[in-house]
Order: C-alpha cells, then structure tokens, then sequence
C-alpha cells in the first residue's frame, strides 16, 4: 500500500467522496465504541446494530476491510492530525503528508499505525508583530 486510499486503489471513490467518507468513517468508530447500555441515552443493542449498518453501506469495501482489521486490534480506525502528529499512536507524521497539496482528493493512512487520518482545519493565520522599536515610541509619545 502507498500510504494513501486514491482512486487507483478504490475504483468508486470520487475527490467529491473524502468529507463523506471521513464522516462515514467517524460514526462508525463512535458507534462501535458505544457502550450498548448502562447511562441514558444509550442506544438498544438493535438500534445500534442498524445504525452500524447505515454507516456501513456507503464505505468501499476495501476501506470497510481495513477498519475491520484495526477494529479486531482494539483500535480506532480514524485520526485527526493536529501539529503534523497523528492521534493515534502520536508520532510525528513524515513531511510528505503534511504537505498542504497532499491532502485533499485522497484518504491518507499513518505510515505507523495505519489508521486514515483526519487533517485538522487550518489555523487562523497569526496576528502581525509589531516590533519593539514601534512598542516603545508608542509609549513615550502616550499612545
């Protein structure tokens, strides 16, 4: 495997397809977590088995294959990636997937552990710095 889930690798999946694959992919895992009961709120055994369902039918069957797999090891099968570091198993993620161009049409996959990552919005760009030489004129003049 290449590290990412493409349109070579997965015949019927489209660029338009990632957000609701992530998506997809999100529901499952919370569902699949989800105790079964014991606090309010809890969905019924049945319930939760229909839901699984519906998040299930619209995932490729290559991509369902490979959460299947992490699901059986007691993992997550979706990451979110803040600072270049995957959620999962917190290693810094090669320079190569944090690349803005890479992400995108395809669904990468931790080069370490193995589950799809989720890349984190972008942060808002910083405010400017004003220089300190600024700083202190301002001060003197009783800005």
């Amino acid at each position: 495997m290449c590290g990412r889930w493409h349109r070579g690798c997965v015949p019927d999946f489209g660029m338009h397809d990632i957000r609701r694959i992530i998506e997809a992919l999100r529901r499952l895992n919370d569902l699949e977590a989800e105790p079964i009961v014991g606090w309010a709120g809890a969905l019924t055994e049945r319930e939760r088995e229909i839901a699984i369902e519906r998040a299930r039918e619209g995932l490729p069957t290559s991509l369902l294959g490979h959460h299947d797999r992490l699901i059986a090891r007691g993992k997550r099968s979706l990451a979110m990636v803040r600072n270049g570091v995957c959620g999962a198993c917190h290693l810094n993620l090669p320079l190569g997937h944090r690349h803005p161009s890479r992400r995108g049409d395809d669904l990468d996959v931790c080069d370490n552990c193995g589950v799809f990552l989720e890349w984190e919005a972008a942060p808002a760009a910083p405010a400017a710095r004003v220089p300190k030489a600024a700083l202190k004129g301002r001060a003197r003049a009783g800005v």
